[in-house]
């Protein structure tokens, strides 16, 4: 609320109906029409949106899902599907949701709908919250729902205030219950006698001679009124109008201080504390700045005092606003010293091994990507015994005819028995043994033990059904011998990094449970109060701007064969920006923050990084583009999370992100490998290019035209591949690509990226230079995959 006591209107909120009946004819609808106006009419939401779904569970987790991801909602009621008919899903649906349970609230809408009507205690109705939204459930009634809202209006500002984190109207909402609404005063009156006062502000108002008023709630109806109080209550509680007047005097004047405070403690400065301002974000256990101490009761025989609001002595709270620097806080650092930094904190990216069990379905892929945390010798060998390798025939070849069949050229017709079964009876019996007969074999075919030749199809003739003749015969062809594939001193080593050809060797090798370092899962949020989710088409102003580092992050990260949250947009605000980045780091190891790390007035990431306890290994490196890159780690509980801020130009982000996360992550996940590459070889392929043609848009640029000029960072500029030719140098071959470089290298054009094959490296040593035809730079080769 502002000074004056009216809302202000900075909230969206969802209205979802769920009911077959109205799904199939709106009209049916009264329930929601109502609800919205009373929403619209309450002064808290810019926008109220409605849906209208069948009582189906899946149906209305989809709305809501939308909702979320569309409007960003601080609150969604839905409306029906609260009862106890085999339709009525709402609260599973919900409840499927829910990150906590306000069971509170549920308390107070059961109980004030019970007042009007015992049927109320059929309702199943629930409420909670979802990240940073509140979802209470109404039931399909009109008079139930003018009953429920009665009820939920009363808490609903300091509700939304909580679960949006909107510390500073949440603190002056304390500031005024402080002050007036729930504390007990003692006020002298002009007599000289201590009277007791326990009012609310709201009421002083309202009362006369000590009787107050009935009020009225927005719908008319009467609030609960006092209880009648016999002849000597009133006479010991009856409070003059002088006294309630001085309390009420007190009171503005207790107002008028703390805001005075307010003004000066904010005045124009860098990281100035607002009164109270984020004052109950939860401090960590054993924070020294935070007073945990019970507040001392006034002592009846002593004085009381006013209530003293002093700024809470903790973390110095966030700038809504912050003046504009020439000159940041974070030291600039080389590109190489990033890369060092980044290898030595990815120790700690795989620090808690997991066991994978193949045997459940859905965890069978999970281990893909992941770095095998131990060593994994065979079970069973691979194969487990010889095998054909061939379609054909099996030949018994006795001992005592191994030598005699190798002159051999033309076979009598030798006897075709049924199976592998029947050819290994024949070989145990003793008048049998040193005959010649076969079976017929497919490749793969399990081989018999000894005393055998494998016959390829192609050698022999068929005489009759049980007959065939054959060319000649050669032993030890065609065979797969036991072991030959996985034998017995076969490792698949700690540290190998699982695809598709580990895991199926280690199923191979008879292993089903094993122990992983799990992938990290990646977490993506742009920031920026002119973006706009991509997820939706409808731009809520024209100033809006599309999101495109989400999608270009989360696809890049997604081909790399990450899994990838979505963090969704936050505005260049302290407090939401807090309860986005906290939020997404409960659901992700890493998180790839885009925007909001310069030095803006309106650039906070780094500010509020800082105030969650996190380390800012570096702020800015000296590279282009993507100078205020930096990078973090925070405790979120026990575990270690880590966070890239990056640049919001889309170019600048990709550019960061493949030069540094992408090395990061794959360095992390070669923790244990045998042979380690430095992290430097994560970052791509090293070539060589020649520029062989500078262009801007179509037209070519010709000698003497102004080119692209260096600036002295650490340049990597896009370029596109046209041809390769080997060359010598110093003695040795090498490749030189010849590529086709253009002066737009701005790095908010996204196209430019399409038709890059490479980045050029130019050493700060070319500052003022200008990129010229001929110009032989290193380069890293970009993956088309990205």
């Amino acid at each position: 609320m502002s000074e004056s006591g009216e809302r202000t209107k900075k909230y969206n909120a969802v209205v979802v109906v769920t009911s077959d009946t109205c799904c199939r004819d709106p009209t049916q609808d009264e329930s929601g029409p109502y609800v919205v106006e009373a929403l619209n009419d309450f002064g808290l939401f810019k926008n109220v949106h409605k849906f209208i779904v069948s009582d189906d569970m899946d149906n209305i987790i989809k709305c809501l899902k939308k909702a979320f991801t569309t409007y960003d909602p601080a609150l969604i009621i839905t409306i029906g599907g609260t009862g106890m008919c085999p339709r009525d899903v709402t609260p599973e649906a919900t409840s499927s949701l829910y990150d906590k349970h306000c069971s509170g609230i549920t308390a107070a809408l059961h109980s004030t709908c019970y007042r009007y009507t015992p049927h109320a205690a059929l309702s199943r109705l629930t409420s909670g919250i979802v990240g940073a939204t509140l979802i209470v459930n109404f039931p399909g009634k009109l008079k139930a729902c003018r009953d429920c809202f009665s009820c939920l209006e009363l808490i609903l500002d300091h509700a939304l205030e909580q679960v949006r984190s909107d510390f500073e109207s949440y603190s002056a909402t304390h500031q005024r219950q402080q002050a007036g609404d729930k504390v007990q005063r003692q006020l002298r009156s002009p007599s000289g006698k201590c009277i007791e006062l326990s009012v609310s502000s709201s009421s002083l108002s309202s009362m006369n001679n000590g009787h107050a008023k009935p009020t009225k709630n927005r719908l008319g109806l009467n609030q609960q009124q006092p209880r009648s109080r016999s002849s000597s209550e009133v006479s010991k509680h009856k409070l003059s109008i002088k006294a309630i007047q001085e309390s009420r005097d007190e009171i503005s004047s207790l107002e008028q201080d703390n805001s005075d405070e307010n003004l000066k403690t904010s005045e124009i400065g860098i990281r100035q504390p607002k009164a109270a301002n984020w004052k109950h974000f939860h401090p960590k256990p054993g924070n020294p700045n935070v007073n945990t101490k019970p507040k001392a009761h006034p002592q009846p025989n002593k004085q009381p005092k006013a209530p003293q609001l002093q700024p809470q002595k903790q973390i110095v709270p966030l700038p809504q606003i912050k003046i504009l620097q020439n000159k940041s806080s974070y030291p600039s650092i080389r590109f190489d010293e990033s890369l060092k930094i980044l290898a030595d904190k990815s120790s700690y990216l795989f620090d808690k091994p997991e066991e994978v069990d193949l045997t459940t379905f859905p965890k069978a892929f999970s281990c893909v990507g992941a770095t095998l945390a131990e060593d994994l010798a065979p079970k069973r060998i691979v194969p487990p015994f010889a095998v054909s390798t061939m379609d054909g025939y099996v030949l018994n070849v006795h001992a005592v005819m191994k030598d005699a069949i190798k002159d051999v050229k033309n076979f009598p017709p030798i006897e075709v028995v049924p199976n592998l079964q029947e050819f290994e009876r024949r070989q145990k019996d003793q008048h049998l043994q040193q005959k010649f007969f076969c079976y017929q074999i497919n490749t793969g075919g399990r081989l018999p033990k000894f005393h055998y030749a494998v016959i390829p199809v192609e050698k022999t003739n068929q005489v009759s059904e049980d007959r065939i003749t054959i060319d000649e015969v050669k032993q030890g062809l065609y065979v797969r011998r036991a072991g030959c594939d996985i034998g017995e001193n076969d490792v698949i080593k700690k540290g190998t990094v699982i695809g598709s050809v580990e895991l199926t060797s280690i199923i191979a090798m008879g292993h089903r449970k094993f122990k992983i370092l799990p992938c990290p899962k990646l977490g993506v949020l742009s920031t920026g109060d002119e973006v706009q989710s991509f997820f939706t088409n409808e731009f809520t102003n024209q100033d809006s701007v599309v999101d495109m580092n989400g999608p270009l992050l989360s696809s890049m990260l997604r081909l790399q064969g990450y899994h990838v949250v979505q963090g969704g947009v936050a505005r260049d605000d302290p407090s939401e920006l807090f309860h986005k980045i906290k939020e997404t780091l409960t659901k992700c190891d890493v998180l790839l923050i885009t925007g909001g790390a310069s030095m803006g007035s309106r650039d906070h990431v780094k500010d509020v990084i800082q105030y969650m306890g996190g380390d800012i290994h570096f702020g800015r490196v000296e590279m282009k583009p993507g100078k205020p890159v930096s990078f973090a780690t925070v405790l979120i509980g026990d575990k270690r999370k880590f966070i890239f801020s990056l640049p919001g130009n889309p170019v600048s982000a990709f550019i960061t992100a493949f030069l540094l996360v992408i090395p990061f992550l794959k360095h992390g996940a070669e923790r244990y490998s045998p042979k380690p590459k430095q992290i430097y070889d994560h970052v791509g392929e090293n070539i060589w290019v020649q520029v062989g043609s500078i262009v801007d848009g179509e037209r070519s640029v010709g000698d003497g035209e102004e080119t692209y000029r260096f600036e002295g960072r650490l340049e990597f500029l896009r370029a596109k591949i046209l041809s390769k030719k080997m060359e010598f140098h110093d003695g040795l071959a090498r490749s030189m690509y010849l590529v086709e470089v253009s002066v737009k290298q701005q790095s908010s054009r996204l196209l430019s990226l399409v038709d890059c094959d490479c980045l050029m490296v130019a050493d700060p040593a070319l500052k003022g230079k200008s990129l010229r035809p001929g110009h032989i730079l290193p380069a890293f080769k970009l993956n088309r995959k990205f």
